[in-house]
């Protein structure tokens, strides 16, 4: 039994949806590490200006 080969344009658009997939994985992981650095330096912010007050 011979196996089909998949025809060119099948296999790049294959790499095409796995590379823009990837994309948007690594641009999601960015946002979300943006917030959470975002969030993180207004705690700090807050914790300072707390630390003033009380000197």
């Amino acid at each position: 039994m011979a196996l089909n080969k998949p025809h060119g344009s099948a296999v790049l658009a294959a790499v095409i949806a796995l590379m823009i997939g990837a994309t948007g994985g690594y641009a999601i992981d960015g946002v979300i590490r943006s917030d959470r650095e975002t969030d993180l330096e207004n705690e700090l912010t807050r914790l300072k200006a707390k630390r003033r007050k009380r000197r």
